[in-house]
């Protein structure tokens, strides 16, 4: 309705925009929104890469059980030969290379004892030696030898003699050896016309019991015997290889009952126990 009081006026053109205001304060966060559908799935694995360079070496694990034992092996070439070895230096001397004083050839045949292939006896060679009281009758034998340049006087020496009794039917059991001994080295001069000349060193063997055979109808049976003289020391630092040496051997009263025939000297050996 208009007012009767008012008069008619045309609008007059738009005045110009004023400029803008400030920037109000922001409004409060409003709700999350709900979560979006998952996207598509997870792509294949790409291509493996190159190999890194190799770490270093870890300390030694513990040692593994033993294995089991391989085959033999072939056998190796053989080797050279190793240096000789040392033995015992032993001599034998039979009663040929032996003698009595004014007598080169033994002086005893024991037979019967052992034939041949042809029926034939068989004979050991011997020298009689009689009991110490009769040795100026039938008593010494005696051998001269060299002793061997490897001889060794700080080692044991033995003079083992291998002797017979028969059946003579003579009382006692015990007997007793001597050797007498002298040496001659290279160049050594023996003056002639010496008498009493007394030998530097003399050894013994111990005190041996013997017996005669069991009788038999030939009265021919024989039984074998050893006594070893052991050389002192005195003896052995008289002794060098090389030199000549002088045995005489005899026999001599033993303690107590000494036997009272013959017994048969049939060789001696001669024994440098190097391996002692």
């Amino acid at each position: 309705m208009k007012s009767s009081k008012c008069k008619k006026y045309y609008r007059g053109p738009r005045g110009c925009r004023g400029s803008e205001g400030p920037i109000g304060p922001t409004g409060p966060i409003g709700p999350i929104g709900p979560i979006g559908p998952t996207g598509p799935p997870t792509g294949s694995t790409g291509p493996t890469g190159s190999t890194g360079p190799t770490g270093p070496t870890g300390s030694t694990g513990s040692t593994g059980p033993t294995g089991s034992t391989g085959s033999t092996g072939p056998t190796g070439s053989t080797g050279s030969t190793g240096p000789a070895g040392v033995g015992d230096l032993c001599v034998c001397f039979n009663s040929n290379q032996m003698e009595k004083p004014g007598t080169a050839d033994p002086d005893t045949k024991l037979c019967e004892a052992w034939e041949d292939i042809n029926g034939s006896d068989t004979c050991i060679i011997t020298w009689s030696v009689s009991e110490s009281t009769a040795q100026t009758s039938n008593g010494p034998v005696q051998l001269w030898c060299n002793v061997p340049d490897n001889f060794d006087g700080t080692k044991p020496v033995t003079l083992d003699l291998h002797y017979f009794t028969a059946e003579l039917g003579k009382s006692g059991t015990e007997i007793k050896w001597k050797v007498n001994i002298d040496s001659l080295s290279d160049g050594e001069e023996v003056s002639a016309g010496m008498t009493g000349k007394v030998f530097p060193v003399t050894d013994s063997s111990l005190d041996k019991t013997i017996s005669e055979p069991a009788p038999s109808a030939s009265q021919k049976s024989i039984k074998h015997f050893v006594s070893t003289i052991t050389l002192s020391v005195s003896t052995k630092d008289m002794m060098s290889g090389g030199d000549l040496f002088f045995f005489v051997f005899e026999r001599v009263a033993p303690s107590s009952s000494e036997y009272e025939g013959d017994v048969f000297l049939a060789s001696l050996e001669f024994c440098n126990q190097l391996t002692a």
